[in-house]
């Protein structure tokens, strides 16, 4: 019989995203061949002992090895953080120096995500050459995409940084080229340690701190300019995604916008309110509800925030006002048809 090449992923969190890790690796598994094992590290960041048993406990499966990586947190002591992220998201600049020598090629994961295919066939995706394979981020989509997009009027609205790499012209980046997003990512670990991808990452980050959008994404974005290849946009569907009301609104074609929309093969939970919080407007929370059910912790409960009326008026408000805004702009486009014609 044929044997299969393990999948190796990395992924990893400190305390407060142990319980979400959990549920992404319990997706990963609950989508795997029967006869494909998969290699896990994680990265410990500061996850308990007794969660790191819940891990393993929540992953348990004979197609499965797991091994814990304890990481200096000093290492990543000066990173620039902010809001509900941490020094651990930058524990993936960290894998070609933690990983075994005989690792050679890794999937990253972020902990906020559910997949929902079989991760062979990502493991399978030719590299070709380039350093790093990732998805597009629909939040910030290229590196300038007022000047890129031709239908920018019409989504600009929704895009949230039209220029998510600020100092882009001094770096001298094409303004079309895309932007993608790290939660995802296939990682030729050889080229990362041969051309020491981690130390040009923190150079980067500590030469342009004051330009710095979205943490390490910013300054794997700009170390990878050139060197990355473009993954199939399901394999990594943000949450920002759906503020887009249609795809004439949005940064993608028809085609591009239904398959994002209706076949995303790994959902990600990027916006500050997670599913697993006690209000979380995300359509997809109820996947979440899910996976956590077939993990070690089934009987998870949110806690009710104090704030939570705050919350859910914040959001019926800026849903409505959104709605409204888009209703004006489409009768004024209406308006304007009109006029073009009757000239």
């Amino acid at each position: 019989m044929k044997t299969v090449e393990p999948i190796v992923v990395v992924s990893g969190c400190d305390e407060a995203y142990a319980m979400p890790l959990a549920v992404t690796l319990r997706s990963v598994i609950d989508h795997l061949d029967p006869m494909q094992t998969i290699q896990l590290y994680i990265f410990d960041g500061g996850i308990a002992e007794a969660s790191q048993q819940k891990i393993a406990e929540s992953v348990r499966d004979e197609r499965v090895s797991i091994a814990f990586r304890k990481i200096d947190m000093a290492m990543l002591k000066d990173v620039p953080v902010s809001g509900h992220v941490s020094a651990a998201s930058y524990l993936r600049i960290l894998i070609p120096s933690v990983l075994p020598k005989s690792v050679k090629r890794v999937i990253y994961l972020d902990s906020d995500l559910l997949i929902c295919k079989n991760l062979a066939e990502l493991w399978r995706s030719p590299l070709n050459g380039n350093a790093v394979l990732a998805a597009q981020d629909a939040a910030a989509p290229y590196i300038d995409s007022a000047s890129t997009i031709s239908n920018f009027h019409d989504c600009k609205h929704y895009i949230v940084s039209p220029t998510p790499v600020a100092n882009h012209k001094a770096l001298a980046m094409s303004p079309d080229a895309k932007y993608f997003n790290a939660g995802l990512l296939v990682i030729d670990v050889d080229h990362w340690r041969h051309e020491k991808i981690d130390e040009q990452l923190f150079s980067c980050l500590q030469e342009h701190r004051e330009h710095v959008l979205w943490w390490d994404q910013y300054a794997l974005n700009v170390v990878m300019y050139g060197r990355w290849g473009e993954l199939d946009g399901r394999w990594n569907q943000g949450a920002h995604f759906h503020a887009y009301p249609s795809a004439s609104e949005s940064p993608f074609d028809q085609k591009a916008f239904s398959q994002l929309k209706h076949d995303p093969w790994v959902i990600h939970f990027t916006s500050a309110l997670k599913p697993w919080h006690y209000f979380c407007p995300h359509p997809e929370a109820y996947q979440f509800q899910h996976y956590l059910s077939r993990t070690a912790w089934a009987d998870y409960e949110p806690e009710r925030p104090s704030d939570f009326i705050h919350l859910w008026w914040k959001h019926q408000t800026r849903t409505a006002k959104n709605k409204f805004r888009r209703r004006k702009r489409i009768i004024r486009r209406m308006f304007q048809t009109d006029e073009r014609r009757a000239a």
